[in-house]
């Protein structure tokens, strides 16, 4: 197991240890995040429009056909 030297040197035993990853610019990583966040978020929004305005499509040619009954 990856802990067992931890377990020794430390004499304690975590029952869920914990990996972390070393960055050299953690700054440039949370950079990255923030721009792929605002991408997510563009192209959610730009699938949501999409999505309205077929809904909206679709609604409109229902109640035309109810109109003309």
């Amino acid at each position: 197991m990856i802990s067992s030297p931890a377990v020794v040197l430390c004499s304690s035993q975590a029952s869920h240890p914990l990996f972390f990853y070393w960055e050299v610019e953690p700054s440039k990583k949370v950079q990255q995040w923030l721009i792929d966040g605002h991408a997510d978020l563009a192209a959610w929004i730009l699938s949501y429009l999409v999505f309205q305005i077929f809904i909206v499509a679709i609604v409109a040619v229902v109640f035309s056909k109810i109109g003309h009954q």
